[in-house]
């Protein structure tokens, strides 16, 4: 599909092996398209989901509509586990999700779907789960169009004591490799699973503006161990504890400077 306008209530229906290309057209519906099976690759067009928000029930015949402008179902139909490759295009639902991923039993939790539908362009008007996002990309909201936007994530530059700048690919890169003197800038929210953190170690002192932006950890964001960090412009969300700061022979320093929230879930802040 190049083009053109294709209206109903499920405009497209992939409940089969073989490959489904879109790269143009704008495709409206309750549900514009409907992934079951085979390949799907999307490079441009426009998907409107008109339909209401509806539960997913599975149908062993056909595909119930959810209102998300697209759904995967994988629900382990007969052309087996889908494929979906989106680069480009714009998602808009009315009253559901831009796009959905769902098992046999409705759930949706995006890990099941996190090896089979990537992401590296287009347009959304909710969040896309950063499970699908492809390495090297962004989500970036537009608060002028109210959209969210997969971008090229662009790198991220650290100054040294020296003055010399090095440059890494994400900022959770240049934040694990904290050295003396530091300033860092961070460009995206920085997410830290279990058992990481962002850690300044002995006799080390850095600086680290935000940027505007958020640490989430599931443990504790930062761990200062004798050292000192200076931190503004920015939030930190931890489900433990939001900054450690070992002090065994008083000589760690924290300072919170302008702009900075500090949320601790389950325990403190500090």
């Amino acid at each position: 599909i190049t083009g053109g306008s294709i209206t109903g209530d499920m405009p497209i229906y992939q409940p089969q092996k073989g490959v489904l290309n879109i790269s143009g057209g704008t495709i409206t519906g309750s549900t514009p398209i409907y992934v079951k099976a085979g390949e799907v690759n999307i490079s441009g067009g426009k998907f409107i989901a008109t339909g209401e928000a509806v539960p997913y029930t599975y149908n062993g015949n056909g595909g119930n509509s959810t209102g998300d402008a697209l759904v995967v179902d994988f629900c382990d139909y007969p052309g087996g586990m889908p494929t979906v490759t989106i680069t480009g295009g714009e998602f808009t639902s009315l009253n559901a999700k831009a796009y959905e991923t769902y098992d046999k039993e409705g759930n949706t939790n995006p890990e099941i779907a996190a090896e089979n539908v990537k992401i590296s362009g287009g347009v959304f008007d909710t969040k896309p789960y950063a499970e699908n996002i492809e390495d090297g990309m962004s989500i970036e909201y537009n608060d002028v169009t109210n959209r969210y936007y997969v971008i090229v994530t662009p790198p991220t530059s650290v100054i040294g004591a020296d003055g010399e700048v090095r440059v890494y690919t994400t900022s959770k890169e240049a934040l694990a490799d904290l050295r003396d003197g530091d300033t860092v800038t961070v460009i995206t929210n920085v997410d830290l699973a279990e058992g990481e953190t962002i850690e300044v170690a002995d006799g080390i002192s850095v600086s680290v503006d935000l940027g505007g932006n958020a640490i989430n950890a599931e443990k504790q964001a930062f761990t200062v161990s004798n050292g000192s960090l200076e931190i503004t412009n920015g939030t930190i969300n931890s489900k433990y504890i939001g900054i450690r700061v070992d002090s065994g022979d008083n000589a760690a320093t924290l300072t919170l400077g302008e702009g900075v929230t500090i949320n601790g879930e389950n325990g403190c802040c500090i």
